[in-house]
């Protein structure tokens, strides 16, 4: 058993890896560049949780369902100190495509009853508590948490070093060196700076800038009981207002809010929910940099050619639930060397053989 563990990276990816292993009885170590955790992508005031929907059963719809549901279990279980409300979630069908992806989803097995449910508009608009003018999918397990709060949560009684910027970590037989500390495994869960070590500088990374905007609810919009998604999002009310997102751009990389976002987000907003058309004043905005993969999947397991060294990244904007799926995956391969069955579309070897 991985006793010692560094864990490189104070996000999602990292502090949940650190809640893991503390779990199995490891002694994780998580090293944060920054003063504080989720000073990223993970530091938003609020983050709607929902697992990545396909078609088709495949491993990555068995992944990111296993990952939502953890998610969940692990929400219900710190509730209040996560700001979590598990109010569900309305994925509206506002197109043809989105009609047959959310009525395959509805009817798969890998979902039990009651899990996701395809609902007539009126159907919709009794769940929201306000007219819905689309069928929608109903997840009644999804919600919101702080994803700040849930970092701390994860990294409760761990070690953290602040404004640790690691160089580099140093394979000596079947133990890494960082400064000058020895440890029986490393975890790279610090985003797109994961191509900074060498061991993985060949990964097929990049970053995706997303802001999102805190806006003062309108007469209608206050009334709604549920979040809301249709390739952006808007939350249900919270003292007031609502968190809506998101922009996704590639071609960005820097974190500086733009006003011009958060027109395109409220323009999003009065686009599929037409009621709210008094959804007007921004009381704050965010941009942050998200990482993600060229296949837009998660990279999770143990990097080729390395012993004892895992890579947790490009959870992307999934990570609220990716993460803690990856965490346990990581913990059940450091403790007892088992690689899950669907961890192949992620592993960092098939990346590593593409890349060849």
């Amino acid at each position: 058993m991985a006793k010692k563990v560094a864990i490189i990276g104070g996000g999602l990816a990292g502090s949940a890896c650190a809640y893991e292993l503390k779990k199995a009885g490891s002694d994780p170590v998580i090293f944060e560049a920054s003063s504080e955790l989720a000073s990223g992508a993970s530091g938003n005031v609020l983050g709607l949780y929902n697992p990545r929907f396909y078609a088709n059963i495949q491993d990555e719809a068995h992944f990111y369902r296993d990952a939502f549901l953890s998610a969940y279990n692990v929400f219900c279980a710190a509730d209040d100190v996560i700001e979590h409300r598990a109010n569900g979630c309305l994925h509206l069908v506002t197109d043809e495509d989105k009609q047959r992806r959310y009525q395959k989803v509805s009817q798969q097995s890998v979902w039990k009853t009651g899990e996701a449910i395809y609902l007539s508009s009126a159907q919709a608009s009794d769940v929201a508590g306000i007219e819905i003018p689309y069928e929608a999918m109903f997840l009644p397990q999804s919600g919101s948490v702080c994803p700040h709060k849930l970092c701390e949560y994860y990294a409760q009684g761990v070690r953290l070093e602040r404004n640790a910027r690691i160089a580099e970590i140093i394979q000596e037989g079947h133990y890494w060196r960082i400064n000058d500390e020895m440890f029986d495994a490393v975890v790279l869960a610090c985003g797109v700076a994961v191509k900074q070590f060498s061991q993985a500088e060949w990964l097929p990374v990049h970053t995706v800038r997303g802001q999102v905007a805190h806006v003062e609810s309108g007469h209608i919009s206050n009334n709604l009981q549920t979040n809301l998604c249709y390739g952006g999002y808007i939350s249900a009310p919270f003292n007031g207002s609502h968190i809506a997102g998101s922009t996704f751009q590639k071609w960005l990389g820097h974190t500086d809010v733009l006003d011009q976002d958060n027109a395109y987000i409220l323009n999003m907003v009065h686009e599929r929910m037409s009621s709210f058309d008094d959804v007007q004043h921004i009381i704050g905005a965010r941009a942050s940099l998200r990482c993600t993969s060229s296949h837009r999947l998660p990279i999770i397991g143990t990097v080729p050619n390395a012993s004892n060294l895992y890579i947790s990244t490009a959870h992307g904007s999934h990570g609220l639930v990716s993460t803690i799926q990856a965490a346990k995956m990581i913990c059940s391969t450091i403790q007892h060397q088992v690689e899950y069955e669907y961890a192949l579309p992620f592993s960092p070897s098939k990346y590593y053989e593409k890349m060849r």
